[in-house]
């Protein structure tokens, strides 16, 4: 369980990656913006850094990624 205070930094994962392009091979730079929880959804990717208490982690810094949409074509 994250618990999410007023003091959390919350980040949003803007990497472009582009689905429709090959991969070049080597490294991708990460590119991170400021979130909302609000976007935070279903299937979305979160971590989180904090102090862990008990069973839970009071986060200091989460960061999510939107879900992928994945196209398939015939």
């Amino acid at each position: 369980e994250i618990v999410v205070t007023k003091d959390t930094q919350v980040y949003r994962d803007a990497t472009a990656l582009n689905p429709e392009q090959p991969a070049q091979g080597g490294p991708v730079k990460q590119k991170v913006e400021p979130g909302s929880l609000d976007e935070v959804g279903e299937n979305s990717i979160v971590m989180a850094w904090g102090e862990r208490r008990g069973e839970r982690l009071v986060a200091s810094v989460l960061m999510y990624s939107k879900p992928m949409m994945i196209k398939f074509q015939q």
